[in-house]
């Protein structure tokens, strides 16, 4: 799938929240570094039900900047959690089929990450083990 069809299905997703096309956007070694903690989460399904959950707990969600550089692309957002608002960048790379294999997620201000950390605790509690911090 070339990139810019990547694209164009995240954006889709961003906007319906629909994780079904995850598993066609994820690579099944991809690894997700988010801004909440330092251990990446690995894997197609550990990743999806991550990016599932932030689309639930995201209010007002937008992308407002794109660079994209063939399969590596930087995604400038922002969105409000728990009435705080939060900017933050998806720095994003694709492998050479087109599917996302690193995705690494910064943002602030602490006070809406921290917001954002307690609202995906409680959403994935049951559904993840524990990162580390």
């Amino acid at each position: 799938m070339p990139a810019a069809d990547t694209l164009e299905r995240w954006h889709a997703f961003t906007a319906t929240g629909d994780v079904a096309v995850l598993d066609e956007l994820l690579a099944d070694d991809v690894e997700f570094r988010p801004p909440t903690y330092w251990t990446p989460r690995r894997g197609k399904r550990e990743v999806a039900l991550i990016l599932g959950a932030v689309a639930g707990v995201f209010e007002g969600f937008r992308y407002e900047r794109e660079w994209v550089d063939g399969d590596d692309w930087a995604l400038e957002f922002t969105a409000r959690v728990g009435g705080l608002e939060l900017k933050g960048v998806d720095l994003i790379r694709l492998d050479g089929e087109g599917r996302i294999v690193d995705f690494e997620v910064v943002a602030r201000p602490p006070s809406a990450v921290a917001a954002l950390r307690d609202a995906m605790a409680e959403r994935l509690a049951a559904l993840l083990p524990p990162s580390g911090s």
